[in-house]
């Protein structure tokens, strides 16, 4: 009888399906199910930034390497940034931004002035007093001092440690308060501004007089005094009215109304009274900081950098 002999078709089929089984076994190992889940969840991928390249069943995503570079001269640091390069070494760090202001072309102590912003998403209450600016080219610097929360004029105001707030913006002037003390600023410091100069300048934001409850008759105003009180302007308190023209009703409306500290009596239960500023002064009688080439870092009570900037 003759030997009969199995098809030699049947020896590549079984090699054809063993070389499926391999290839799928390979595809499966490589994460295959998750990536073609991911695939029917998300849509196509779009970005060149993130695209695969793909051979057949496999595919692999480039690695691009990523490097921390410097900031240029002119760049602030602060909210997370790096800082020349390096992290913040303070707890600290992320929430605030060192801004330069005038420093570096500012002629007088009084006129140089740095900007410090709190983040938004800083914590509350953070205790300023005590922390420094410091120049690590020249070594010269100061510590925030204490400040005045609401502050009176002609008499003698209690200095407090200074704490900020999410979105707070402080000024720190290298000069001498004009006033005599920091403060924060609140609705009626615009009145400062009458007979002193800040650097920058304090917003003029102070009630007006005119927006005020007038009187009701019979001891209404009348309309030469409500002319009168209508051209006043804001944050500034009349230095000589024309008492020939105007009846003693009007004067006294105005006096009783104008000036600083009738501003705070008046409002300083506002919610809106309380401005987030605050006004620091370093009480140096020459500039601080360097023309150029200069790096001033912010350091916080354990003497490590949360902020800094240069120029």
């Amino acid at each position: 009888m003759a030997e009969e002999r199995k098809p030699e078709g049947l020896d590549l089929f079984t090699f054809a399906l063993l070389a499926l089984a391999v290839l799928f076994g390979l595809w499966y190992l490589s994460g295959g199910p998750a990536k073609f889940a991911a695939r029917a969840g998300t849509g196509a991928e779009t970005s060149s930034a993130t695209s695969s390249s793909k051979f057949g069943l496999f595919s692999f995503v480039p690695v691009i390497p990523r490097f921390s570079l410097p900031p240029p001269p002119g760049v602030e640091g602060g909210f997370g940034s790096d800082f020349g390069g390096s992290d913040f070494t303070s707890p600290l760090g992320g929430n605030f931004a060192l801004e330069t202001g005038t420093a570096g072309g500012a002629l007088k102590a009084d006129n140089e002035y740095l900007r410090i912003r709190i983040s938004p998403r800083a914590p509350k209450n953070i205790l300023l007093t005590g922390f420094e600016l410091r120049s690590t080219a020249s070594g010269r610097g100061a510590a925030i001092p204490e400040g005045v929360p609401l502050p009176f004029t002609n008499q003698v105001n209690e200095k407090d440690p200074i704490f900020v707030n999410p979105s707070d913006t402080i000024y720190v002037n290298s000069g001498r308060s004009p006033v005599g003390y920091s403060f924060r600023v609140n609705k009626c410091s615009g009145y400062f501004e009458q007979f002193q100069n800040f650097q920058p300048s304090i917003s003029l934001q102070c009630p007006r007089i005119e927006d005020e409850e007038l009187p009701k008759p019979p001891n209404a105003l009348s309309d030469q005094c409500l002319s009168y009180v209508r051209g006043l302007g804001t944050c500034s308190v009349p230095t000589s009215p024309d008492t020939d023209r105007l009846p003693q009703e009007c004067i006294n409306f105005v006096t009783e109304r104008s000036g600083y500290n009738k501003c705070v009596e008046k409002y300083k239960n506002d919610k809106d009274f309380y401005k987030p500023e605050w006004r620091v002064f370093l009480n140096y009688s020459d500039p601080l900081w360097r023309n150029q080439r200069e790096v001033i870092k912010l350091l916080d009570l354990n003497k490590e950098t949360a902020a800094g900037a240069t120029y």
